[in-house]
C-alpha cells in the first residue's frame, strides 16, 4: 500500500478549482465538485465506492472506477 501511496503522490498536483467548468449530469448532485475537479486537473480516474452515482463512464479523460478497479489500474 505504501507504493501506491508513494506512486500516485508522485503524479499529483495542485489544480485551482475552475468555477467555469459547466456542472455535469449526474445522479448526486453533491458529487458534481469531484467531477469539476477531475475536468480541470485532467486526473486519469474518479475513484468511488458507488459508479452508480456517474451517468457516464468518464469525465474529461477521468474514468469512473471503483476502488478495486483502480488498485488494479495501478497495478498494486
Amino acid at each position: 500500500m505504501h507504493a501506491l501511496i508513494e506512486k500516485v503522490a508522485a503524479r499529483a498536483s495542485v489544480v485551482p478549482f475552475d468555477r467555469s467548468v459547466p456542472t455535469p449530469d449526474i445522479a448526486d448532485e453533491d458529487d458534481a465538485v469531484y467531477v469539476i475537479v477531475a475536468i480541470t486537473s485532467r486526473a486519469d480516474a474518479i475513484v468511488t465506492g458507488n459508479t452508480a452515482h456517474f451517468t457516464a463512464p468518464s469525465y474529461g479523460r477521468a474514468l469512473v472506477v471503483s476502488p478495486r478497479e483502480f488498485l488494479d489500474m495501478a497495478g498494486a
